[in-house]
């Protein structure tokens, strides 16, 4: 059952980095929620993600605010623990 969460959420992670990529491109698709919506899910199954989001995401503080938000919601929705 483990190894399924953990294929799911790298899976599901690579799908949203790369609609945030091609929202990027597009001026209707906001890309940018989508893309760190993509590492926060990457982050729950790899540490070098996780302290790559929180080194710099901790340079903007708009971008901590959502990352902060947004990694809350994405641990209640799929019940992932919270690495120190």
């Amino acid at each position: 059952m483990n190894t399924l969460k953990k294929t799911f959420h790298i899976t599901l992670g690579v799908l949203l980095l790369a609609l945030g990529l091609l929202g990027f491109v597009l001026p209707f698709l906001n890309g940018a929620i989508f893309f760190l919506l993509g590492l926060i899910l990457l982050s729950f199954e790899s540490p070098y993600v996780e302290r790559y989001l929180r080194k710099y995401t901790s340079k903007n503080r708009h971008l901590e605010h959502w990352h902060t938000k947004l990694d809350t919601w994405m641990r209640k929705i799929f019940r992932a623990t919270k690495r120190d």
